[in-house]
């Protein structure tokens, strides 16, 4: 092969170079190209991820609500004081207690209402406040898919009538069972039931609250209750329109004062939701108060005149306490000590067939009392003060819930109990004269066996236990209510 000349030589680096150059722009222009294809493959590898992650959510919250835990809403005040449907929360002018009130059916959120606690009735320009959704509840689906539910479980079950709606009620009779309503308690077997703590606290409904009382001025609208004494003048008692109540004997000689109803729907199972009775009178009652005292010899008789029970206990400053003796028991000590103390817890009970008197949260004394009688229909409460100074704070009247039967009422009544068979539940409405429940069920829907048997709920149509109330009804803020929060104080389980 020849030699290359210089120029020769010089023009193949110049061709080898240029090569090489086109090479590299090649090579750099093809990577350009790839993080495309990669960042496409990349997104919709994201979307499907994305999805997956979607699609087992809620599968996840599907199996969740079917199998364990389901929101619902309550529509209706059947279960109130406890459970509230549409409502609204008004307080009283007169006496400055909260109370909530139906807004469903005929009642209209600007008429008048009457207060639960001293029932004056208030006016409609005092009356207007916004509804309030009815409370927001989560069921527990698991417990009834493992055990039965108990009597007093508050439940969620499908409509006897219409599969397509849901009830919520509380159990009180159980398969096996006999279940009879008699003067408003509830009988099982022949005999009355006792309600646990957990529910009957919230079935107690208030009487009188002497430390939220309305003035008593207005002649055409007395309150419920009043303060009597058998003298005029020279009496030792004092502050009977006042939150505390005090007795001094130096101020006088009359040493007793009663507490009576001023007309003869006082003691009547008023329902401040309903914003009336429905008519009975009710035995079933709970006194509580606190006696403070200011001289160490000072002493309290107190009576609870409870229909055709007389429930009393006399208590003194030393810690000692005699309590009123019954006609069957004569034999019995009739006195004790407790440990003294500043201030005296006393509560007195008649419920459920019993009688209890307990003094700073034990009971000293527990008896049989009439469930049934046929005595005038009169309650009272009688203090008496012995010896020295003392004061009573915190002096309340609760009523026990009564279960109601009227026209409607169809089983169960008195007299004439209802059997429940094998997988048959009995249910009722905490809020008695506004529920349609067990007592009154005429038929079943055409999801049910020919076997159902109407009155009662079948287990398998049981959807959970009511567990607690996550979301209240709003509370309306602002200078026009426009904007609304929910109402967390009022968030809790259900009992």
């Amino acid at each position: 092969m020849d030699p290359l000349t210089p120029e020769q030589a010089e023009q193949r680096r110049g061709n080898a170079e240029g090569a090489a150059a086109t090479t590299s722009d090649a090579s750099k222009a093809m990577p350009a190209a790839l993080p495309l294809a990669e960042s496409a493959e990349r997104f919709w590898r994201t979307v499907l991820d994305v999805s997956r992650i979607v699609i087992v959510s809620l599968v996840f919250a599907f199996v969740f609500r079917a199998f364990f835990v389901e929101p619902f809403i309550i529509p209706t005040g059947s279960m109130a004081p406890g459970l509230l449907g549409e409502h609204r929360t008004l307080s009283c002018p007169h006496c400055g207690a909260e109370s909530d009130q139906s807004t469903t059916g005929w009642r209209r959120a600007d008429s008048s209402f009457t207060c639960a606690n001293c029932r004056r009735t208030i006016a409609e320009s005092a009356a207007v406040a916004a509804r309030k959704d009815g409370d927001r509840i989560l069921v527990h689906k698991w417990p009834v898919a493992l055990t039965p539910p108990q009597r007093w479980d508050v439940i969620v079950f499908r409509d006897p009538e219409n599969a397509s709606q849901t009830y919520i009620k509380r159990v009180v009779g159980l398969p096996g069972e006999t279940v009879e309503f008699r003067d408003g308690d509830l009988w099982i077997n022949g005999a009355p039931k006792a309600k646990p703590p957990h529910a009957q606290a919230v079935l107690w409904h208030p009487v009188f609250d002497q430390s939220q009382l309305a003035p008593s001025d207005d002649e055409h609208d007395p309150p419920p209750f009043r303060w009597e004494s058998a003298h005029a003048e020279n009496r030792g008692w004092s502050g009977e329109a006042d939150r505390v109540l005090r007795f001094d004997p130096a101020a006088g000689a009359d040493d007793t004062i009663a507490l009576h109803g001023q007309n003869t729907d006082s003691w009547l199972d008023f329902v401040g939701y309903n914003e009336d009775s429905a008519g009975n009178f009710v035995r079933d009652l709970r006194l509580e108060m606190t006696i403070v005292w200011d001289a160490p010899a000072a002493g309290c008789a107190i009576r609870l005149n409870s229909a055709d029970t007389p429930l009393g206990v006399t208590v003194f400053a030393s810690g000692e306490f005699e309590r009123l003796l019954q006609p069957s028991d004569r034999s019995r000590a009739a006195s004790g000590r407790i440990a003294p103390r500043g201030a005296t817890r006393v509560e007195l009970e008649r419920l459920d067939g019993r009688a209890r008197i307990l003094i700073d949260g034990a009971t000293i004394y527990e008896f049989p009392a009439p469930s049934e009688s046929e005595v005038a229909l009169e309650n009272s409460l009688l203090l008496r003060g012995l010896g020295g100074a003392f004061h009573i704070r915190e002096l309340r009247i609760w009523r026990d819930v009564y279960y109601t039967t009227s026209h409607r009422s169809k089983r169960a009544v008195r007299g004439d109990p209802f059997a429940l068979r094998i997988n048959e539940y009995f249910v009722a409405g905490d809020n008695s004269a506004d529920s349609h429940d067990s007592r009154e069920w005429d038929q079943g829907g055409l999801h049910l066996p020919d076997s159902y048997r109407a009155g009662t709920v079948r287990g398998d149509q049981i959807v959970g236990l009511a567990a607690m109330v996550y979301l209240p009804g709003w509370l309306t803020v602002g200078p026009r209510g426009m904007l609304r929060v929910p109402d967390v104080g009022r968030v809790r389980f259900i009992r």
